[in-house]
């Protein structure tokens, strides 16, 4: 569950216990009961509501640090990698080919058997960046290890767009395939997600109305 949500309903809780509290001050005061009862009543009930927010509060900062745990040691991984790779590829040469390959396959106007062998090409550079290697291997101002580590990020933008592209059965203001050459919103009015385990795909709708401004129209661009 999302972390935001966890926390407001902590809050909640913690709102309605002591709503709960004001009932039984009420109550208990029509009934004539002493007023350091009604005191221990709403101390207890306070209290419950802060041990409860305490708790998940605790709960959710454990997560947060095994998440940045994992993201700590899949980062030292990475640099682990590159410092013990040896025979690899030239960093220079796979980003290269990856940006010849998203040029080519994937540009402004596109075409369905140029999409589908870009999918393909991309996934073996993916592969190749995965073993390139660095002959430089020091610690301070390494500008090789930085290059590297770009590339490990751009391949996977890379495959994102092309696998998103290919998937994509349209034409949109920003490119234009042959065998599908008008906009649909009916079906592609929505964002792409790309997933990096086995390059799966979701979708999400696009909010097309705005909280504080009039709403605009979409429409097709035309000139």
């Amino acid at each position: 569950m999302n972390r935001s949500i966890l926390i407001v309903i902590c809050d909640f809780l913690l709102v309605s216990l002591l709503a709960f509290s004001t009932v039984d001050i009420n109550k208990v005061a029509d009934e004539g009961v002493p007023r350091t009862v009604k005191t221990e009543i709403v101390t207890n009930q306070l209290d419950t509501g802060k041990d409860l927010a305490a708790v998940m509060r605790l709960a959710l900062d454990e997560e947060r640090r095994g998440r940045e745990q994992l993201i700590g040691e899949l980062t030292r991984a990475r640099i682990a990698r590159l410092d013990g790779q040896t025979g690899g590829e030239s960093v220079a040469r796979v980003a290269a080919d990856m940006r010849r390959t998203l040029q080519l396959h994937c540009g402004v106007f596109r075409f369905p058997d140029l999409l589908v062998e870009g999918v393909a090409k991309i996934k073996e550079i993916a592969q190749r960046a995965g073993r390139t290697e660095i002959s430089d291997k020091s610690k301070v101002f390494n500008t090789a290890r930085v290059e590297a580590l770009e590339l490990d990020n751009l391949i996977e933008v890379a495959r994102a767009t092309l696998v998103s592209a290919e998937a994509r059965k349209e034409s949109r203001g920003a490119h234009d395939r042959s065998d599908f050459p008008h906009r649909d919103d009916d079906h592609w009015m929505r964002h792409t997600l790309w997933y990096k385990e086995g390059d799966r795909l979701d979708y999400r709708p696009v909010k097309t109305k705005p909280l504080t401004v009039a709403p605009f129209e979409p429409k097709a661009r035309v000139y």
